[in-house]
């Protein structure tokens, strides 16, 4: 009779380690250990921004009504099941360990031969100053990394199993959760299809004809159109099962409808910011000069090898077609977004696809070292100085990333440090009000209205390089200002709203006070706690 082997838990631990390749074992740990200098400091202490502030604990951001049914579906379910709270070590590396297996994913979709470019994969993938962006909002960073996995994954089995027809339905679906999370991650699924076309055309060979490469390419734009449907289908699902209707939050009510007048000027912005990348802070992914100078360095490099491989499929007309149009076709992948929010603001949040721009670099580089055969000394000669350039180049911007994203961070720290001690005053000054109790309900007179102090300076360390979005210089005149005082000061009373405080503005105790922080603008009246920072009513 025939053993039937059953493996234990570390048995499969230990073994799955073993089934990578050398290059993606590189790409794993190299993720890892810079994913940790970069984050661990925001993985290690509670460092909060304005949205994590309102909506902790108990929130996942903002679902359905902007069209991320998918992020809405789980975050309930995790609220029934265990609760969504923002636990910086356990959010924080749940997604570092999904953004090194899409870069393992990459390494192996690829795949990447060099160790070293293997290396540069996993860094540059945990490291980019978007990942610093997503790290500011812990509290939803689980659902954002999930989202970008499934993105990664739906182009990693639309390229890679092509043939499989339950696998391609799975990544058409895998495709709809991923936008249903945050659209933006459309971008991810495009960029990996291709620059898919891109290698098929430069590096397939003579047995790979361009017919098959164009059927290929025409799969992957009706397994993208397929992906979209499933999400639309399932947005307008679940509009209606939540009864609710789509906000108006960066154009999200007009997504999917093109505006065919602006095609110039959206085709325009993705070359601009594609071949302007090396020159200028493009969502704040090239902060400083040396990174702009690393960055030019490698487009140097990824130009030379380009008319290379055109040059080798000069007697391939159809190859070398597709080659120029995939080419074509590249910057306005990576750059999606533009089409995608063609009236909104973009930030570093909405721009993970950046990353492309490394990896097109780096498999260009590795796929043309793997092709040069003729050994030649010149051509070995000058792929090891492009190799060189593009290693010292990868390098620097690593270091500088996760110096940025250490400095974001610690400017993070420095406001928070300010917001709590502002209102810590505050509080002490409330408690210390003349006539105050335990008790007293607590009145906001102008309560979204600006605090108006001259001597409140932030020095938060935000200045030039430490600028991404995503964070306040000062929360005091944040929306969740007043979560400071409940979540972090302890201070919870009974808060009067709307109507109330609408009534106590217009006595005559309330209107003759100062606003705050002068001397009177916090007073006992009628039994309430009145804290007056405007005479006009919000």
């Amino acid at each position: 009779m025939r053993e039937i082997k059953i493996k234990t838990l570390t048995q499969m631990l230990t073994e799955a380690p073993m089934k990578l390749t050398k290059p993606e074992r590189y790409t794993l740990i190299a993720a890892l250990l810079s994913g940790l200098a970069a984050h661990l400091y925001q993985y290690t202490n509670k460092l909060y921004n304005y949205d994590d502030l309102f909506t902790n604990p108990g929130g996942f951001g903002t679902g359905v009504e902007y069209g991320r049914g998918f992020l809405q579906l789980m975050g309930e379910w995790m609220n029934e099941f265990l609760g969504n709270y923002s636990i910086p070590l356990f959010n924080g590396l749940f997604g570092l360990v999904l953004l090194t297996v899409c870069a393992v994913m990459m390494t192996r979709l690829f795949d990447v031969k060099d160790l070293t470019l293997a290396a540069f994969v996993g860094i540059l993938f945990v490291t980019i100053p978007s990942v610093v962006c997503m790290n500011f909002f812990m509290f939803t960073l689980v659902y954002y990394a999930i989202g970008i996995f499934f993105s990664f994954l739906a182009g990693y089995l639309m390229v890679r199993y092509g043939k499989n027809i339950p696998l391609q339905i799975l990544a058409v679906l895998l495709l709809g959760c991923a936008v249903g999370t945050y659209q933006a991650y459309f971008v991810n699924t495009l960029c990996i299809l291709v620059l898919s076309v891109v290698m098929l055309a430069a590096f397939s060979g003579t047995e790979v004809t361009a017919k098959h490469i164009f059927l290929t390419s025409v799969r992957y734009v009706v397994s993208l159109i397929s992906g979209m449907a499933c999400y639309f289908i399932c947005m307008k699902l679940s509009l209606l099962h939540w009864d609710v209707a789509l906000g108006g939050y960066q154009g999200i009510e007009n997504m999917g409808k093109l505006n065919l007048e602006a095609i110039p000027q959206m085709l325009y912005d993705c070359y601009h910011s594609f071949f302007w990348f090396p020159r200028t802070d493009i969502f704040y992914e090239n902060p400083t000069v040396l990174v702009k100078g690393a960055i030019l360095l490698m487009y140097l490099v990824s130009a030379v090898l380009s008319v290379y491989a055109l040059i080798r499929l000069r007697r391939q007309t159809g190859k070398l077609v597709l080659l120029l149009l995939s080419m074509a076709a590249f910057p306005v992948a990576v750059f999606f977004i533009y089409v995608m929010v063609p009236d909104g603001y973009i930030y570093p949040l909405m721009t993970y696809s950046v990353v492309f721009i490394y990896l097109f670099i780096l498999v260009l580089l590795d796929k043309s070292i793997q092709t040069e055969t003729s050994g030649l000394w010149y051509r070995k000669l000058a792929g090891q100085v492009m190799h060189w350039v593009v290693s010292l180049s990868a390098i620097l911007i690593a270091v500088i990333y996760i110096w940025n994203a250490n400095g974001n961070y610690l400017s993070l720290w420095y406001t928070q440090q300010h917001d709590i001690a502002y209102f810590q005053t505050m509080l002490t000054q409330i408690r210390s009000a003349q006539g105050y109790r335990d008790g007293l309900p607590f009145a906001i007179i102008g309560r979204n209205a600006e605090i108006k102090d001259s001597a409140h300076t932030t020095g938060s360390l935000i200045g030039a390089e430490f600028n991404l979005p995503g964070k306040l210089e000062s929360n005091i005149n944040g929306y969740s200002r007043w979560h400071i005082l409940i979540q972090y000061l302890g201070y919870n009373p009974t808060f009067l709203f709307d109507d109330k405080t609408s009534e106590i503005a217009k006595w005559e105790e309330v209107q003759a006070m100062p606003c705050y922080p002068a001397d009177g603008s916090i007073q006992i009246i009628n039994d309430v706690v009145v804290l007056k920072l405007s005479d006009e009513i919000q």
